[in-house]
């Protein structure tokens, strides 16, 4: 069988939020498109063959797709606490930042638009759950480079971190009220502490040519962030302005509401 284990991921049934199976998805008629036959599953399908310049996809197993939750929490819990001296001493807390939970959907369709190994975004890559999704990418080239040589882990945290040290060139207007900035690329970093955010989901791909190896990481958010004139968070002592029925999480102390459990349930590893 030539995609086993794309077969498997197409035929999951999920729990929780994101319970709707991919394979019922109409992918080519979400009315969130602007072109509708833009999406990323409907350009590629629900088996999303890689690019011939893609040579493998890093198919994340709970650990890492774990560790890039904590990752993220863990930046968020700090600005949500007012422990960055960089971010501007009259918006240095956020009341109401939510904690970061896995989206297997929006995992899916980061690891389709990864499977391209293309700096660049994707046109529309909204899911069932999230009529508008953000989108973070990360590209790394490691010359002279096997593949064995490269800590995927390091990849992760490199571009989590990359990503978070534009919070260096974010002015305080800009917290108050999203705008894209022209000095500095900052965009990442304010999707990535966006507080309304409440999903992720990642993929990450790799591409040989005969010079260097490639990474593309691409990490979807849903419900999306950088609205323009909406404030990042909304400032505050933390987890004092959550939404209805959320409290403070018990290990992030300054982010809203409970991980829940993603886990996956493929009936036909029974069969």
């Amino acid at each position: 069988m030539k995609f086993p284990f794309l077969i498997i991921f197409v035929e999951l049934i999920f729990n929780g939020s994101n319970s709707v199976l991919i394979k019922d998805v109409d992918w080519c008629n979400s009315p969130n498109c602007k072109l509708k036959m833009n999406h990323t599953i409907c350009k590629w399908g629900v088996l999303c063959p890689p690019d011939k310049l893609c040579e493998t996809t890093l198919e994340f197993n709970k650990e890492m797709k774990d560790y890039i939750m904590e990752l993220h929490n863990i930046k968020r819990n700090k600005i949500a606490l007012g422990e960055d001296d960089n971010v501007p001493i009259d918006v240095r807390k956020a009341a109401n930042m939510n904690v970061l939970q896995w989206h297997i959907h929006l995992e899916f369709v980061a690891r389709c638009h990864s499977r391209q190994c293309t700096f660049g975004h994707d046109e529309c890559r909204v899911v069932p759950d999230f009529p508008k999704v953000g989108q973070n990418i990360f590209f790394k080239s490691f010359p002279n480079y096997k593949a064995h040589d490269v800590n995927i882990k390091e990849i992760v945290e490199n571009s989590i971190q990359a990503w978070y040290g534009e919070v260096k060139h974010v002015p305080e207007e800009v917290y108050e009220k999203f705008k894209n900035t022209v000095e500095a690329i900052t965009e990442h970093y304010t999707q990535m502490i966006w507080a309304d955010t409440t999903h992720i989901g990642c993929g990450l791909s790799q591409t040989k040519n005969q010079k260097d190896l490639k990474f593309y990481l691409v990490c979807n958010y849903g419900l999306a962030g950088n609205v323009v004139t909406w404030p990042i968070y909304k400032v505050g002592e933390p987890c004092s302005k959550c939404s209805t029925g959320k409290e403070c999480n018990t290990k992030f102390k300054g982010l809203c509401g409970n991980i829940e459990d993603y886990a996956i349930k493929c009936p036909c590893e029974e069969a």
